[in-house]
């Protein structure tokens, strides 16, 4: 969304700067006439404060429709006033019109619902983007195990965990049950102190850190450790 200041990023038939339609919409016959149809609304109103129209078109216009056209527009402008400063893209998912990945990440979670696994993911700016792109990838399960490639297609002998051959390989026994996994998570459980369940599914591992840390810094640190543990995790692997 732009705040509409002095027209110099606005396009004059193009976006719907002067009512409800586009220019092009109201005055077909003037829009194929226009020599320049990606002009700026500064362009078509001099740069003047008080708008006067001046077309440029690709022939002199003729009676009739044209005609009409041309007088309608300049009844439409007239009266309009451009203002001193410059155009402004506004975001309109946040009052202060500024874009920001958090009002964004809000925005998504209202409009895919509920069940988004954007409810309960963390972007956490402590650690590289490659790690909060990969755990991404955890949470919407788009990562490449054994499990998961038969079950797009693709042909595998077996789908069992390679390193010890007991379970299927899936994103849960890849990060936490696997007897790899679950030791490097014990040794971060006594350091951290923060104990933590890992039978059950990563997801709820990370919804279950909400109840056991209160401080958003603290929460924030864990986060990042988190991460960093399942990475270790697949790198160990």
């Amino acid at each position: 969304m732009y705040s509409f200041g002095a027209g110099n990023s606005t396009h004059f038939w193009k976006d719907k700067w002067l009512g409800t339609y586009t220019l092009k919409e109201s005055f077909p016959s003037l829009y194929k006439l226009d020599v320049e149809k990606d002009c700026m609304v500064l362009d078509r109103l001099g740069g003047n404060i008080d708008a006067v129209f001046q077309g440029s078109w690709k022939r002199q216009l003729r009676k009739g429709k044209e005609a009409r056209e041309l007088t309608a527009l300049k009844n439409v402008i007239d009266g309009f006033t451009l203002f001193l400063n410059l155009d402004t893209r506004l975001w309109r998912a946040d009052a202060s019109g500024i874009f920001s990945v958090r009002s964004l990440r809000i925005l998504m979670v209202e409009h895919l619902g509920v069940h988004s696994p954007l409810r309960d993911f963390n972007w956490v700016s402590w650690v590289p983007v490659k790690i909060n792109c990969f755990i991404w990838q955890v949470f919407i399960n788009r990562i490449p195990v054994t499990k998961k490639l038969k079950e797009i297609g693709i042909p595998l002998v077996s789908v069992v965990c390679p390193m010890y051959n007991i379970d299927d390989e899936d994103v849960d026994h890849l990060f936490f049950h696997c007897s790899f996994a679950s030791q490097i998570w014990k040794w971060f459980q006594d350091w951290s102190g923060l104990l933590m369940n890992c039978s059950g599914s990563g997801m709820e591992l990370i919804k279950k850190l909400d109840e056991l840390v209160q401080s958003k810094k603290r929460k924030k640190l864990k986060l990042a450790l988190i991460y960093s543990v399942r990475l270790v995790n697949l790198e160990g692997s």
